[in-house]
């Protein structure tokens, strides 16, 4: 059996939350630990969890709770500050740095100028996102 296609190791990119705020004391929920964990299981398709409710009741630290104990389950986790449009423009272009760092012939990513061409950036880093895990079997 021959095996063509992109390997999830193509993708994988080393966990960091260097730029995440982290409380001392977080309060484990575990309902609601499991629930993401049951809610983002995945049989391949992609999945979205939506974490709301007013400031200050721990979303964060919830999201910031679940990326750490199920890091293993995932080939990236990143991390985008969506405060504001520059600083969502900042985190892609962060995350364009730490891809092609771990990965140099990011095709995507290595024509596009960082420091100067956001919106490129983003698009390229959502091209690479985009490309689907596909493993053919022969």
């Amino acid at each position: 059996m021959i095996e063509i296609g992109i390997k999830r190791e193509d993708f994988t990119v080393a966990f960091s939350l260097s730029d995440v705020p982290e409380i001392e004391h977080f309060v484990a929920r575990e309902e609601e630990l499991e629930k993401m964990c049951r809610t983002l299981s995945s049989d391949g398709s992609r999945r979205i969890a939506v974490l709301h409710g007013l400031g200050g009741m721990g979303k964060t630290q919830l999201a910031v709770a679940y990326a750490k104990r199920y890091r293993d389950s995932y080939s990236a986790i990143f991390w985008l500050n969506i405060k504001n449009e520059d600083s969502l423009r900042q985190s892609f272009a962060n995350l364009a740095r730490q891809i092609l760092q771990e990965h140099p012939s990011a095709s995507q990513l290595s024509s596009v100028d960082i420091k100067r061409n956001f919106d490129e950036v983003m698009d390229a880093v959502k091209a690479w996102l985009s490309v689907r895990v596909r493993v053919d079997k022969l």
